[in-house]
């Protein structure tokens, strides 16, 4: 939904099934923050199946709220009206949900970063875990951003955490 933010999603997503239907992911991100709807453990439906079967069952998901200056030519083709605000927007987010995302790595125990740990909802298709949709790929372009470039941001931001768990543990134990 453009202009959404978290607050909309997660007051009328904070459950399993909202509306009774089968769609939900485990948080909602904007250029501020964000709000988690469901627990980690908790099968989400956030993408769908394939041919494959669905990431749903293996994957913490998040939805990256659109601002209300994008909007849609020809089907999934993003646009925005502002290119320099929705720019910084994009980029702020992507921060915040590379912040949130190298946390949840950590702590479900995952060291390492690449495209079957930390993927795109139009990768996950491509692999034949997801519906055929083009997120976030098509908001993330509007700033020059690609899966990429989140995952090496991820990479250093994990890299960055690890060293700091370690060098805690190393003082705990001098």
């Amino acid at each position: 939904t453009i202009g959404a933010m978290p607050e909309s999603f997660a007051k009328s997503w904070n459950t399993a099934k909202p509306g009774g239907r089968q769609v939900c992911v485990h948080a909602f991100a904007d250029d501020k923050k964000i709000i988690n709807t469901l627990p980690y453990d908790f099968v989400c439906w956030g993408c769908g199946s394939g041919v494959k079967g669905s990431a749903n069952d293996g994957y913490v998901q998040i939805e990256m709220c659109v601002p209300k200056e994008v909007y849609f030519e020809n089907g999934w083709n993003y646009r925005t009206s502002n290119k320099e605000k929705t720019k910084q927007y994009i980029k702020d987010m992507v921060d915040i949900v590379v912040d949130w995302t190298t946390d949840r790595l950590i702590e479900m125990g995952i060291e390492e970063v690449n495209k079957g740990t930390v993927m795109g909802h139009y990768e996950a298709h491509k692999i034949g875990i997801a519906s055929n949709h083009s997120d976030p790929k098509g908001l993330l372009s509007l700033a020059g951003i690609t899966m990429d470039d989140f995952r090496n941001k991820c990479k250093v931001s994990l890299s960055e955490k690890m060293e700091d768990i370690n060098m805690k543990r190393y003082q705990t134990l001098k």
